[in-house]
């Protein structure tokens, strides 16, 4: 049961982390093609032409990439409480 309560904790947090990890690799890729505009100019011009949308381009299949294995800042994220969920059950003997 426990094993499942993390897998299913590992998955939520992955897919929280891609909200934020694909649009800066939009960002970032579209900084590479052009590397004279800024960071900003990209991303104002990624909201005007293409909306939120655009920045989400390829959320799906980072979501299903991220799913298939495991994501060390996940893991790292659903170990910390229970750490401490074990080590208050040993303080308490």
């Amino acid at each position: 049961m426990l094993w499942g309560g993390m897998k299913k904790q590992q998955s939520v947090l992955s897919d929280v982390a891609c909200l934020i990890r694909v649009p800066s690799e939009v960002v970032k890729q579209r900084a590479q093609v052009s590397p004279s505009s800024s960071t900003l100019r990209i991303l104002s011009q990624t909201l005007y032409h293409e909306g939120i949308q655009g920045l989400y381009r390829g959320y799906k299949s980072t979501v299903l990439r991220e799913g298939i294995g495991i994501d060390p800042t996940v893991l790292s994220a659903g170990e910390v409480p229970l750490k401490r969920e074990n080590t208050e059950s040993h303080t308490s003997l």
